[in-house]
């Protein structure tokens, strides 16, 4: 069995291509996989006489001619939406001649607050959905602009509504676990804070910051699991939410009413945790003026991307 690769760049090449600095070529469509990795008990038990190809659709292809290699300067790519929103930005090859560059189909997995437990397949991020998708080679102040389409899988048994549902709901549940992860790593910054002020501070000012410092840690022991070990049966906010994120992911139809009503309840309960720690956070604040009367440092919370690092 002979597996050739993809030959069209080389049926476009033209004396105008040649002799142009710059030119796209090859495919511009690509089809979504339809499968996640197998997981489970005795999935890869299989036998040693078997054998499969990589599926397509994991990753999709930017092919480019160069006329000359590129030595000096910036060089890179970047993939929008068809609204215009930046999705990332991707190292470009810089060689002579015809050039492929390779990029998922799948985003970056969602920020999850830290844990002892472990959440199954969070570590997968959602796959981009069907549509156009605008590509962007910068090269020494010089833009190549290019389209690329996303096709959805003619094979799934599933309508077009039902896998928009899907999408929507994965996103629903991706977007409120990293909310999750602000929430949880500010109730833990300010825990510390406070207990490390609380130390230095005067003892009426070290009575309320130890008493803010413990209604905080009340709330980070709510959102995620602390207690260690292999199996502690503990599920918190963080558990249940990842595990609804998991299964709506490995399954490519249409989610089910009590997955969709989970995500939602989870989503009204963050919310009211993150009043929470809002209103601690301002009885923080309050205290910053005696503690910088004594010389001690104001308490203060980080930017939200700081906490999502």
């Amino acid at each position: 069995i002979y597996i050739i690769d993809d030959l069209s760049p080389l049926r476009e090449i033209t004396p105008e291509i040649i002799s142009s600095d710059f030119a796209f070529l090859g495919k511009k469509k690509f089809i979504l996989n339809r499968v996640l990795p197998e997981i489970g008990p005795g999935s890869d038990m299989q036998g040693d006489d078997l054998f499969s190809g990589q599926t397509s659709g994991t990753q999709a292809y930017i092919t480019y001619y160069l006329k000359k290699r590129h030595i000096f300067g910036d060089m890179h790519i970047e993939l929008y939406d068809s609204t215009g929103k930046f999705i990332r930005k991707i190292a470009a090859s810089p060689n002579r001649g015809i050039n492929r560059v390779y990029f998922s189909l799948r985003m970056d997995p969602p920020r999850i607050p830290s844990s002892p437990n472990v959440i199954g397949l969070r570590i997968l991020g959602p796959q981009y959905p069907p549509g156009k998708y605008v590509v962007k080679v910068f090269k020494n102040g010089q833009t190549y602009e290019t389209t690329i389409r996303l096709l959805p899988n003619p094979r799934l048994p599933y309508s077009a509504e039902d896998q928009q549902l899907r999408f929507q709901t994965i996103m629903k549940a991706y977007n409120l676990l990293e909310k999750l992860t602000y929430i949880d790593a500010m109730a833990v910054d300010l825990m510390n804070q406070a207990r490390q002020r609380a130390q230095k501070a005067s003892p009426d000012v070290a009575k309320k910051l130890k008493d803010l410092a413990g209604q905080l840690e009340n709330i980070h022991k709510t959102l995620v699991a602390t207690k260690v070990g292999r199996i502690t049966g503990e599920e918190r906010i963080r558990e249940k939410l990842g595990s609804l994120y998991s299964d709506v992911m490995m399954f490519k139809g249409r989610p089910t009413q009590s997955q969709i009503e989970g995500i939602d309840f989870l989503g009204n309960e963050i919310e009211k945790y993150q009043e929470q720690v809002g209103k601690i956070y301002q009885k923080l604040q309050n205290l910053n003026k005696k503690l910088q009367q004594q010389g001690l440092e104001p308490i203060q919370a980080k930017p939200r991307d700081a906490y999502l690092k």
